[in-house]
């Protein structure tokens, strides 16, 4: 009894040991030849492992891959999935010796599943002490592709250029009122761009510093909202852009290049003197894409600015002199000297400065062509000579820059002669001029006028002298 228990137990052991899987390689007890490449090429690499078999009583093959980067492409066609069991009882189904069996295998691609793999190859048999199952590991190495190049960066530079720069406003009759604009965008080693791109432009005027430089650089307009500041044209009927300024005086519009990174535009000046001023950027998102909403980002150095001086050239400023006239007519609009007793309400003039409040010693409104001032000064200093007791008050003449002289803010030129410097509103202080202007003053100064050439206008409480036509 003991001595059979004895070979029961070491029988037992051997079946139990033969059924443990053989790791890598130990193909040489196997009835098989098992076939897996060593190596692969990269992305979406393909990889067949076969089994031939060559003894009897094989009755199941199963491959498995020992990572989920690659996926089963096919199998023989006689075969399921990974696992190539003959159908039925495997006492009565064997692969025939010489048959072979394969698995086709295909990379996902992804960055991790290149470097060191197996394949684990699974036959089942019937071996010397019964049924069977061994397992083998076949290695490969999957290649890394190379990295691919980083994607080169998106262009950086930018230029803008405009010609003419300076214009004369529109609606006067005068030119030029229209520039050609130019925008170039190159990468960074100053190569052409090789795509279309976005821009964005902003257009606007110099800020109010309540000096008499910054106001003159704006035309002499201190009011905000609504500013016209030109309009751009492209060559499509679709690019069209009316900039009319919000309350800071800035307008915003983007625009496209063409695939080799240029933008030609047409500008049209406004009616309101002053400059200009034009800022345009590439705009993208984080992504490089084009992004069209406000928060878009400039990306880089990617801004170039130009400037337009928009003006009837040449004009002067009237030089303070007391005694000879008063000057009068500041407004919060056109901030200048004025006179208390005589300003409205929405005037705001300061009577400790006799100037607009906010703006003291400032005086925008006025400037003229330098004859037409010479004749002024001439025609007052010969009534003076004769009434050295009467003050003569000059009122509105033109703005720094000219252009349309918008006495109410609203941007409307009821001022219409007043845009190129060769106008002048005219009175008497103790006599005022007007409709009903009967006095000797009135009759001398109207001849002193009419010597120098200078047309009247009588205008309600007040005279519109104005050079006649062909006299600049």
């Amino acid at each position: 009894m003991g001595r059979r228990f004895f070979w029961v137990i070491v029988v037992g052991l051997i079946l139990l040991f033969d059924n443990v899987p053989i790791q890598a390689f130990s193909q040489s007890s196997l009835p098989v030849i098992i076939s897996v490449p060593s190596i692969v090429n990269g992305f979406r690499a393909k990889l067949t492992a076969s089994v031939t078999i060559t003894g009897n009583k094989v009755y199941w093959v199963s491959f498995q891959p020992s990572w989920l980067s690659w996926f089963t492409l096919n199998t023989n066609p006689s075969y399921l999935d990974n696992n190539l069991r003959l159908s039925g009882i495997f006492q009565d189904y064997y692969f025939s010796p010489g048959a072979a069996v394969s698995m086709t295998y295909e990379s996902t691609g992804a960055s991790s599943s290149c470097g060191p793999h197996y394949i684990s190859v699974w036959i089942g048999y019937i071996g010397k002490y019964g049924p069977a199952s061994d397992i083998v590991n076949m290695p490969f190495t999957e290649e890394c592709p190379p990295p691919s190049p980083p994607p080169p960066p998106p262009p950086s530079n930018i230029s803008i250029t405009v010609s003419p720069n300076a214009l004369y406003p529109s609606g006067l009759g005068l030119q030029p009122t229209t520039s050609q604009i130019h925008v170039s965008v190159t990468n960074a080693d100053g190569s052409a761009a090789t795509a279309a791109q976005n821009l964005l432009f902003t257009v606007s005027v110099p800020p109010d510093h309540h000096t008499q430089l910054s106001l003159e650089n704006r035309g002499g307009h201190a009011n905000s909202g609504s500013r016209p500041l030109g309009i751009f044209q492209g060559k499509n009927p679709q690019d069209y852009h009316l900039a009319v300024g919000d309350q800071n005086n800035e307008y915003q519009f983007q625009d496209t290049t063409d695939s080799n990174g240029n933008l030609d535009l047409t500008y049209t000046s406004p009616a309101a003197g002053g400059v200009i001023l034009i800022q345009v950027s590439l705009l993208h998102d984080s992504s490089g894409a084009f992004d069209p909403a406000p928060s878009a980002v400039i990306i880089g150095n990617g801004t170039a600015s130009a400037g337009i001086d928009v003006r009837v050239p040449g004009l002067v400023h009237l030089p303070d002199d007391p005694d000879l006239y008063t000057k009068d007519g500041g407004t919060i609009y056109h901030p200048g000297p004025c006179l208390p007793k005589f300003a409205s309400s929405w005037e705001k003039c300061d009577p400790n400065t006799d100037y607009t409040e906010g703006y003291p010693n400032i005086d925008i409104n006025h400037y003229g062509n330098p004859l037409f001032m010479d004749k002024i000064v001439a025609i007052t200093q010969e009534f003076k000579a004769v009434f050295p007791s009467e003050t003569v008050l000059l009122n509105d003449m033109s703005l720094p820059l000219g252009g349309v002289f918008d006495i109410n803010g609203d941007w409307e030129p009821p001022h219409l002669d007043h845009q190129e410097g060769e106008a002048v509103d005219y009175n008497l202080l103790y006599f005022p001029l007007g409709f009903n202007s009967t006095s000797v003053e009135a009759e001398r100064l109207a001849w002193f006028i009419r010597r120098k050439h200078l047309n009247i206008h009588v205008e309600g409480d007040h005279w519109h002298i104005q050079m006649k036509p062909g006299q600049f």
